[in-house]
Formats: C-alpha cells, sequence, structure tokens
C-alpha cells in the first residue's frame, strides 16, 4: 500500500513537472514569435511584424505571462505605427498602460503615457493629448522623475500655446514650469 501511495505521489510529480514544461515552451515559442516580429518590423515587413507580434501576445495572455505582454504589446504598437494604423496603436497603447497600471508599474506607465501623448500629437487630437500629457506630469511626479517632468511640462506648453483660445491654459502651464524648471532636466 505505501508503494503504490509513493508511485502516485512521483507520477502527479511527473505530470506537474511536464505541465510546466509544456507552458515554459510556449513561452519560449511566443519569445521566438516576438523576435520574428522584430525582425520583420527591422526589414520593413510589417503585415509579418503584426500578425507575429498579435501572435506572441495572445500566447503570453494565456501564459499569464507579464514581461512577455509588454514587449509584445510594445512592438505591436510601433508595428501598428508603421503601418499606419494610428486608431489600433491608440488602442494597443490604452491597453498598454492598463496593463501597466494592474501590475503597478509607474515606469511603465510614463512610457505608454509618452508614447500616447506623442501619437496624439501627431494624429492632431489636442484636447486628448493635453490629458494625456497632464497624466504624464503626474505619472513623472511620482515617480519623482525631474527630466521627465520637464518634458510633460513643456508638451503640455506647446499643446496649449498651439490650440486657439489657450492662452489662459498656456499661461498656467508656463507658471508651473516656471516654478519647477530649477529643479527639472
Amino acid at each position: 500500500l505505501a508503494q503504490g501511495i509513493w508511485v502516485q505521489a512521483v507520477l502527479r510529480q511527473c505530470y506537474c513537472n511536464f505541465a510546466l514544461a509544456m507552458e515554459r515552451l510556449k513561452v519560449d515559442r511566443a519569445m521566438a514569435r516576438l523576435v520574428k516580429s522584430v525582425e520583420h518590423l527591422a526589414k520593413n515587413r510589417l503585415q509579418e511584424a503584426t500578425q507575429a507580434a498579435e501572435e506572441a501576445l495572445t500566447t503570453f495572455r494565456e501564459a499569464q505571462h507579464h514581461q512577455g505582454k509588454e514587449d509584445a504589446m510594445n512592438v505591436l504598437i510601433r508595428a501598428r505605427v508603421a503601418e499606419g494604423q494610428a486608431d489600433a496603436a491608440l488602442q494597443a497603447l490604452r491597453d498598454a498602460h492598463a496593463l501597466y497600471q494592474s501590475n503597478g508599474d509607474q515606469r511603465g506607465q510614463a512610457s505608454a503615457l509618452r508614447t500616447l501623448t506623442a501619437l496624439l500629437v501627431d494624429q492632431g487630437a489636442s484636447q486628448e493629448a493635453r490629458k494625456s500629457a497632464r497624466d504624464l506630469l503626474e505619472a513623472y511626479r511620482a515617480l519623482d522623475d525631474r527630466p521627465g517632468q520637464g518634458l510633460a511640462l513643456r508638451a503640455l506648453l506647446a499643446l496649449h500655446a498651439q490650440t486657439a483660445g489657450g492662452s489662459a491654459a498656456a499661461l498656467e502651464a508656463l507658471q508651473d514650469w516656471l516654478a519647477h524648471a530649477p529643479s527639472l532636466g
């Protein structure tokens, strides 16, 4: 009887090890797809880059592999921007920001907001870009990142200055800038 229990325990352990190895294999294959996506992107094969990044992202999500999800989202965003799919890139950036937020990754949030702000400015979405820049400023303040704060304040000032009737908002942003300028990079 004791030997039968021991055999069952060994079999359970073997099964657990096999299941773990299969999960690792999936993640390794997703990493390989992600590397392939970056290679396609470098060679300007944008459709292939997007497809490979999407496949990797799906696998990373299934495996609950957070770093892989972040990396795949970043590559997917780059591929979509290069393809001229701004709306898809914006959604991917919002998804990335939400992922960083759920993981408590403040640096990742700031990175996603920085890219989101730049893309919104490029798209001419001034109101959304201003909100994103304000969020970016708060993210950099939470990180106590002085150069980042300077970057966000400059973006806010530029956005307010180019908006019709935005003089009061530009002046407010400038005052905030001047108040923090000595300590910012």
